[in-house]
C-alpha cells in the first residue's frame, strides 16, 4: 500500500503565480510577456539539452542549461529551476551520466511549468 502512495505522481504546481507576480511589482502584462518569451524558447533549448547529452556535448549542454535556468528564474518555480541548476551542474563538471539523470528529472518540470504558464500568455 505505501508503495501506492509513493508512486502517484504530485500534483501540486510547479509556479507560484502570487509570488512571481510580487516579484514583478504585480505587472501582469510583464508577467504575460516573460511567459510568452518561455514558452516559445523552452521547447528549442530541451531540445538542444538533450541532443547535446546524447551526443556526449557536455560543453554545449552546460551552457544550454545556464541559459534555460536563468530563464525559468524569471518565475519562483524552486522545483523546475532546481533541476534544471541540476543539469547545469554535473554538465559543467563533466559528469555525463549525472547529467543525463538529472535531465530526465528536469524535462517534465520544465513542460509542467509551460503548461501552468500557458493560461497567462496573452492572446495574439
Amino acid at each position: 500500500m505505501a508503495s501506492e502512495v509513493l508512486a502517484r505522481p504530485d500534483t501540486r504546481p510547479v509556479l507560484d503565480v502570487g509570488t512571481t507576480l510580487e516579484r514583478l511589482g504585480g505587472d501582469e502584462e510583464l508577467f504575460g510577456e516573460i511567459a510568452q518569451i518561455l514558452i516559445q524558447t523552452a521547447p528549442d533549448q530541451l531540445s538542444s539539452i538533450g541532443a547535446a547529452l546524447a551526443g556526449n556535448d557536455l560543453k554545449t549542454a552546460y551552457h544550454e542549461a545556464h541559459s534555460l535556468k536563468g530563464a525559468v528564474a524569471a518565475f519562483e518555480a524552486p522545483a523546475a529551476f532546481t533541476a534544471v541548476a541540476a543539469v547545469e551542474r554535473h554538465a559543467k563538471l563533466d559528469e555525463g551520466a549525472a547529467a543525463v539523470a538529472a535531465f530526465a528529472a528536469a524535462q517534465p518540470l520544465v513542460h509542467l511549468l509551460l503548461a501552468e504558464l500557458a493560461p497567462y500568455v496573452p492572446a495574439a
